[in-house]
């Protein structure tokens, strides 16, 4: 279900705007920069940008996921991914939920990164999964929560698997800096009086700008059936490909009995 806020009240938690302002032709890359660099401290240079990204399940029978945002960062080599973000807020509290959840994405996301045949896993890009949410996921009031894995019996030791995860709780006092709160309150709530420095002000001319187009208004209207719409089709080809691959399956199956049945005639007539 989902409830619907005036448009001129939308703020960059909402679904629709964050997806219009990723999207947006003009600068939806830039937008997707300015977000990353200030909530991770990096600001990505050559990247691919698509929002609402179906990850189907392998299995008619399990789940798959969307995800928000997912920005993908290369090298010099066009083909070279380095670094994938996935740029999630949340509004709905399922606080058990999110180490899991997280974890459950990362695997879909990491799933595809690998072809059939590949030996090595050193090319797999680093993943920043971040989950922007309007309440506090751990309880514990920081504006940020850094998680890594490591080693229980040696934590200093470097693990380095390439995946990190963050939380940014749009409420949270510890931790971070004044320039992140700012940041984090603009988010939650993206009006002029929150506008505290030159990359808030930034961050509220793609707002305006999406606010004061049009068409951006009349899709917001239709939003819903949009995401229904999506996830409906990605399901479909889902479903399409299980079939094809399980038709696949099944004639090679009958052709490993051919085979076997000629090899035992070829022995009895022996």
């Amino acid at each position: 279900m989902y409830i619907k806020e005036p448009f001129e009240e939308l703020d960059v938690m909402n679904d629709f705007l964050n997806n219009s302002l990723a999207t947006n032709p003009n600068f939806g890359k830039d937008y997707c920069r300015l977000m990353i660099k200030n909530l991770i401290g990096y600001e990505p240079k050559r990247i691919n940008v698509v929002a609402q990204k179906i990850i189907g399940p392998t299995d008619p029978e399990k789940r798959g996921i969307r995800l928000d945002i997912e920005v993908k960062e290369y090298d010099n080599d066009p083909e070279t991914i380095v670094n994938i973000y996935d740029v999630e807020p949340h509004r709905q509290d399922d606080i058990d939920s999110h180490p899991r959840k997280a974890r459950f994405y990362q695997a879909k996301i990491d799933a595809p990164l690998i072809k059939s045949g590949e030996k090595h896993f050193k090319g797999m890009p680093n993943l920043f999964i971040i989950s922007i949410t309007n309440y506090d996921p751990f309880e514990e009031d920081y504006m940020l929560y850094t998680i890594k894995n490591t080693c229980v019996e040696l934590p200093e030791m470097c693990y380095d698997d390439g995946v990190v995860k963050y939380f940014f709780n749009t409420s949270g006092t510890k931790g971070g800096n004044k320039e992140l709160q700012d940041f984090l309150i603009y988010l939650e709530n993206s009006v002029e009086e929150n506008i505290m420095n030159d990359e808030i002000r930034k961050l509220s001319k793609f707002v305006q700008n999406v606010k004061s187009n049009k068409i951006e208004r009349e899709g917001y209207m239709t939003w819903g059936d949009k995401i229904d719409g999506i996830v409906a089709e990605a399901v479909a080809k889902k479903d399409a490909e299980i079939k094809e691959k399980d038709a696949e399956i099944k004639e090679k199956d009958a052709e490993i009995a051919r085979l076997k049945k000629q090899l035992e005639e070829k022995n009895a007539i022996k």
